[in-house]
């Protein structure tokens, strides 16, 4: 049998759209949901 070795780390960012920030302490919908490629390791 053949043994693999990984060695490093993936980053996902998550994004979420919408039209405006909420305010303090308001909850609100969010629009598109997309996950990419991201974080410090592509960066």
């Amino acid at each position: 049998m053949k043994k693999i070795l990984v060695v490093g780390s993936t980053n996902t960012d998550i994004v979420i759209s919408n039209r405006s920030l909420p305010k303090e302490g308001e909850t609100i919908s969010g629009g598109a949901f997309m996950m990419n490629p991201g974080g410090k390791g592509v960066n």
